[in-house]
């Protein structure tokens, strides 16, 4: 379809969200529907003529309603597309079709097409290039870091032995202690394999964190065995017993022993454990591997300093409406699925409902501007992700998952992730472009 030959009344009805009033002429429509007659006739079937040769009044007579539909979809397909390619636009939403009642194919008439769609918004972008980010002082990476962060692998294979001392940090002290509840619980709603978590005659308390009791470590270290400490717990929010999750409970633990780690030696036959053949090998690769977490911490430090001052200096933007609206609907169930997940019941949550609603807008509105700010950015920069670094990220994924590049990109492809993927790694590469064009000082 020539765009040329397109009559295209355009009108911003709100804040990025357009209207265009296309007339398709009577020559176009005319030849639409001889093109769709001819498919018709060629392949249409009719009682006592084989494909293609029954008379074309006879195939008029039998699908025309059926031809006049095909054509009017195939017009509508073909205008709205060449119409947004002639007015330069780039659609944010699929554009809707607002007079579709209206749309009914004449020959020898024009056929008006009406449709509405989100664009991007229009904005100013600040001079980034004349930011100034601090960053902190990177940690040494030595010997000693080296061995420490081994060493904090291997307490995973750390036997523990009885020692005669007061507790310390990492230690595991063999103790008894019975909780007492500041407000009434639903007990029998406790896994029966949990419940030794309010009263136990006998448990292991492991000194170090995550706590399966919040505050004893505080509250225990240098006690030895024999001593007993009364202290207050407060269960998190998110803690994995549901039914004490922001629970205050009273504990009195008696400690029936001490007992500290024994790590084995950082040595060869260590080294093979975690995949190398020599301490010396696991230890130059423990070093690279902090240094290459120092290298991404500094980096991840300059990326959120250029995203904050960028979401500061580029003032309020509308932003598309049927997108907002949306992801503001898929985000709210996200929101609220999660309250759901920590415990709370449904009613309550539906009570508030609103509240809700308005931080879920909130966060996209959020998530909307950083995008466009940053595809702005992009844009300019000429920042692309080429297929290779998207296929090398789907692949530390998949190890990450223990699963295939092939399978987790075909769940990526079916969820409609992939792009959010994409939109990752743009986001990430644009960030480090332009601190790359900041003046960088250290704190």
């Amino acid at each position: 379809m020539e765009n040329a030959a397109l009559k295209i009344a355009r009108e911003t009805v709100e804040p990025c969200r357009v209207k265009l009033t296309i007339e398709v002429p009577v020559q176009q429509v005319d030849a639409e529907f001889a093109a769709m007659s001819g498919e018709f006739h060629k392949f249409g079937k009719l009682d006592g003529f084989r494909p293609g040769k029954a008379p074309k009044a006879m195939v008029l007579r039998q699908f025309g309603a059926r031809i006049r539909e095909e054509a009017r979809k195939e017009l509508v397909r073909k205008s709205v597309e060449a119409a947004v390619k002639q007015e330069k636009l780039t659609p944010e939403t699929q554009p809707r079709v607002e007079n579709t009642e209206q749309l009914d194919l004449k020959q020898g008439a024009p056929l008006t097409v009406v449709v509405t769609f989100d664009v991007a918004p229009e904005f100013a972008l600040p001079d980034y290039k004349g930011f100034t980010l601090q960053t902190g002082k990177t940690a040494e990476v030595n010997g000693e870091s080296v061995d420490q962060f081994i060493k904090n692998l291997l307490q995973r294979r750390a036997e523990f032995v009885k020692v005669d001392r007061p507790a310390q940090a990492g230690d595991m002290l063999r103790a008894a202690w019975k909780g007492t509840l500041a407000e009434a619980v639903d007990t029998a709603a406790i896994p029966e394999h949990s419940r030794y978590i309010l009263e136990s005659a006998d448990s292991r308390l492991v000194m170090r964190t995550p706590e399966i009791l919040p505050g004893a470590m505080e509250a225990l270290i240098g006690s030895k065995a024999g001593d007993s400490k009364t202290f207050t717990v407060n269960f998190p929010d998110g803690y994995f017993i549901k039914p004490l999750a922001g629970k205050q409970a009273s504990y009195t633990v008696t400690v029936n022993e001490v007992q500290a780690p024994e790590l084995p030696e950082i040595d060869d036959k260590v080294a093979k454990d975690f995949g190398h053949e020599t301490a010396a090998e696991l230890k130059d690769a423990v070093a690279k591997h902090l240094a290459n977490e120092e290298e991404q911490g500094r980096k991840e430090q300059l990326r959120n300093q250029v995203n904050n001052m960028l979401m500061a200096a580029v003032t309020e933007f509308p932003l598309p409406p049927a997108m907002l609206s949306r992801q503001s609907v898929d985000e709210f169930i996200r929101l609220f699925n999660g309250e759901i997940r920590n415990g709370r019941k449904e009613g309550e949550v539906m009570a508030e409902q609103e509240k809700l609603m308005a931080q879920a807008k909130a966060n996209v509105s959020c998530q909307m501007r950083r995008s466009y700010i940053l595809r702005a950015v992009a844009a300019i920069e000429k920042v692309t992700v080429p297929h290779e670094e998207l296929s090398s990220a789907i692949t530390s994924l998949a190890q990450m998952q223990q699963t295939t590049p092939k399978t987790l990109y075909k769940r990526l492809e079916e969820s409609g992730r992939i792009h959010e993927l994409y939109e990752h790694l743009l986001m990430n590469k644009t960030l480090d472009v332009v601190a790359g064009k900041c003046k960088v000082v250290a704190k």
